[in-house]
């Protein structure tokens, strides 16, 4: 840099450098001297055709725009797009970033990579105008290594007059301006707008072709239904009126014929159910003798049981036990059968067969290991 300055002395502030002039081209020089070799390291590298191999969607409805919100630039591309009258369905995501100054190439670069994290359809580099130095940014070899190593498509809007910035030559697609970036965005919109209006055109032709043959089949089916039925309908008609006579023709004969079979299916009916009954009679009146047969045997069976169980019950009860020389040893009208239970002093009594004793225990002894 050349400048021209004057020195001068301030009794309280000191020494101070007043600078008259500036030659800017020394300047310009060294920054197009940078950008030489910025543009020669990427194509070095093959660098300036990564990012336009990239495809861009149809419709780019996801837009991620890097840029500095509040400028001009920024401003111009989002009112061109927002404000079109078709207002086409678009979806901006702002990635904020400086566009110059000392940290604006790294930012931008940040800006980039976020943005094509995210994965929109399109990445738009946006900033307006202004002189080669405000410009310098996008010449960083950074920002434009990131531009052209995005898998995402980069437009760049950078409002330039003349010559192209490194990242223009690095992007997908360079527009003049932000303004234009927007009108190329929305050219896209504008073109398949057109096509999805002629085919809707076209298709609305054909549907109605479509309708049209559609009516006149209609209408000649509709003509050869009527004539068909109404054959089929008189020929109808005509079997009716055939069977009717028939019918008047034949009714006594088959009705006749009917009340025959009905009087001897009758007949048949009546043979058969007096036979029916006959059987069932005689089956009945076996049936009731087996029973009172069967029932005498059993009731003679069962007094002869009765009657031994008597003599046996007879036999073995009390009273005869009693003439064989055995006593019932009691305790208040119960029956014992053991002396464990009995305590001394209790009141007891022993029936015989000929009398009862009454007794008081003295001493009850039981013998061991007895049950």
């Amino acid at each position: 840099m050349v400048f021209s300055a004057r020195i001068q002395f301030h009794e309280r502030y000191g020494l101070a450098l007043h600078i008259d002039r500036i030659d800017l081209r020394f300047m310009l020089g060294e920054l197009e001297r940078r950008r030489q070799i910025t543009i020669a390291r990427l194509n070095d590298i093959g660098a300036t055709e990564w990012n336009r191999k990239m495809t861009v969607p149809t419709l780019t409805q996801h837009i991620a725009l890097v840029g500095s919100p509040g400028t001009s630039g920024f401003r111009d591309f989002c009112t061109k797009l927002i404000e079109h009258p078709n207002h086409f369905r678009v979806r901006i995501k702002v990635y904020q970033s400086s566009v110059q100054g000392l940290t604006a190439a790294e930012e931008l670069a940040a800006g980039i990579r976020e943005a094509e994290a995210s994965q929109p359809d399109l990445i738009v580099l946006v900033r307006g105008g202004g002189g080669k130095l405000d410009l310098d940014a996008f010449n960083d070899f950074e920002l434009c290594l990131a531009i052209a190593q995005s898998s995402i498509p980069v437009w760049t809007g950078i409002g330039h007059e003349s010559d192209l910035v490194v990242a223009d030559l690095v992007a997908h697609s360079a527009w003049k301006t932000p303004t234009e970036v927007a009108v190329g965005v929305l050219q896209r919109f504008e073109k398949v707008a057109l096509e999805v209006e002629g085919y809707g055109a076209q298709l609305q032709y054909l549907a109605q072709i479509w309708t049209d043959t559609r009516n006149r089949e209609f209408k000649s089916h509709r003509k050869l239904i009527g004539s068909a039925s109404r054959n089929v309908l008189n020929r109808q008609q005509l079997e009716l009126q055939n069977l009717s006579r028939l019918v008047q023709l034949h009714a006594g004969t088959l009705l006749e014929r009917h009340k025959q079979m009905l009087r001897e299916v009758r007949r048949t009916a009546v043979r058969s159910s007096t036979y029916y009954l006959q059987n069932a009679n005689r089956d009945l009146r076996n049936c009731n003798q087996r029973l009172c047969t069967a029932a005498f045997h059993h009731l003679a069976e069962k007094k002869l049981t009765l009657a031994h169980f008597k003599r046996t019950l007879t036999a073995i009860g009390p009273e005869k036990t009693m003439q064989r020389g055995f006593m019932i040893l009691e305790r208040n009208g119960e029956v014992l059968s053991r002396v464990s239970g009995i305590e001394e002093g209790e009141q007891l009594n022993i029936k015989a067969v000929d009398g009862q004793l009454d007794v008081t225990v003295d001493r009850a002894t039981s013998r061991p290991n007895s049950s």
